[in-house]
């Protein structure tokens, strides 16, 4: 594999010996995935979970609403329930330049038939829960990347001297506000505002 590259919305100074790689654990499989090979592993991840899915994705509160929440940091869940694996392919292919590039949005996908998921968080880590994790496994190995035993992510080169930043980006004129909103037609919906971790 070549070098680790970073989404638009990540700024970590220095990521030297970075590298795609996975590892499994029962039911789980968790990653560190570089940026070009984000879309084809959720593409693939999606054709493979058993319609009906739901899409879900974790936006950081508003300014505005987190003076209505009091304060702190928060973000709002959204979800988008019984979709068909086309609709799912077609949010990654109108999306795709917000959901491989934002910083701060965490988002995923899953079946409602077996509860398997794939869910980006920060900082590039991928998780995949499935009773038929072997299925996903084969995802990475095509992708070729690399199993391992325990994965080292951004997350691990984070410290006082090598500090991150995650943003949201714009692309084509549009924030991830603006996706959330444009999916309002679709059905999507707010189910909570938690605490951001």
């Amino acid at each position: 594999m070549g070098k680790f590259v970073l989404k638009d919305g990540i700024d970590i100074r220095d990521i030297t010996d970075c590298e795609s790689c996975f590892c499994v654990n029962s039911e789980n499989i968790t990653a560190s995935v570089s940026a070009e090979l984000l879309k084809k592993l959720t593409e693939k991840a999606v054709g493979k979970l058993k319609a009906p899915i739901f899409f879900f994705a974790e936006v950081p509160c508003s300014e505005e609403e987190e003076k209505a929440l009091g304060g702190g940091l928060h973000k709002s869940i959204y979800y988008l329930d019984n979709c068909t694996t086309e609709v799912g392919l077609a949010i990654i292919k109108r999306y795709c330049d917000l959901l491989f590039s934002d910083g701060l949005l965490q988002f995923g996908f899953g079946s409602h038939v077996d509860n398997s998921e794939i869910f980006h968080q920060k900082y590039q880590v991928v998780s995949i829960y499935s009773p038929e994790i072997s299925d996903y496994e084969k995802i990475f190995e095509e992708l070729q990347v690399k199993k391992v035993s325990e994965i080292h992510s951004l997350w691990d080169k984070l410290s006082d001297e090598n500090s991150g930043e995650c943003v949201i980006v714009e692309a084509n004129g549009e924030t991830i506000y603006d996706m959330i909103s444009n999916l309002t037609d679709a059905g999507i919906y707010k189910a909570s505002v938690v605490e951001d971790q």
